[in-house]
């Protein structure tokens, strides 16, 4: 893993301490995350927060931020070949954080709802590049 990559996750995970340890308002007028007793709760969180810890996958849901994709455009966009796109593409619906549409012989990918999209703008606030 690169510094980089260990600076983002770091700094993320930072930011998820805060998050479970004292609940943060992540939208205006939204609950704030409470304590839970449950493991299971807190490994399913985990699960999903590795998915965001793939710097690929963070390029791929960057690439949908602004809509739906064939992976060909996708592919265009990241830098990346057919073969790896379409494994990380499998992995990100597999948990859904993206979701996919067949449009006769093509499959258009988007990104599931808005929660994602916030948790992508929350780690682009908290990032090692971010402005200030």
């Amino acid at each position: 893993m690169s510094v980089d990559v260990q600076l983002i996750y770091a700094n993320i995970s930072k930011c998820l301490i805060v998050l479970f340890k004292g609940g943060i308002e992540l939208t205006k007028g939204s609950k704030i995350m409470k304590f839970r007793e449950s493991h299971d709760y807190y490994v399913d969180m985990a699960e999903l927060f590795s998915i965001f810890s793939d710097p690929t996958r963070l390029k791929i849901l960057h690439a949908l931020l602004d809509g739906e994709k064939c992976v060909k455009k996708i592919c265009e966009i990241v830098g990346l070949n057919q073969s790896t796109c379409s494994h990380q593409l499998k992995i990100l619906k597999q948990h859904k954080v993206v979701k996919a549409i067949r449009d006769g012989k093509y499959i258009r990918y988007s990104i599931s709802d808005d929660k994602i999209k916030k948790i992508i703008e929350i780690g682009e606030k908290y990032s090692v590049g971010s402005e200030e």
